[in-house]
């Protein structure tokens, strides 16, 4: 066995624990950019509801009866 036959045999594990972490890494991203897609539209609903929310206080403020506005 060569000298080369050797540092290239001890090369590959970590070369392959190497790759393993790159593709832990990008299962990470693709969790996190799914995560802030499911934050962001839950922003959404927020903030429809919070629009929702203000024009009813609105209507109560102006004296209108809530149960014909919602």
């Amino acid at each position: 066995m060569s000298v080369f036959d050797v540092s290239v045999s001890a090369a590959v594990p970590a070369l392959l624990v190497g790759a393993g972490a790159i593709f832990e890494n990008i299962k990470r991203k693709r969790e996190i950019v799914a995560l802030r897609s499911s934050l962001n539209q839950a922003l959404e609903l927020l903030e429809i509801e919070k629009s929702r929310v203000d024009n009813i206080r609105e209507w109560i403020s102006r004296g209108a009866p809530v149960s014909e506005k919602i």
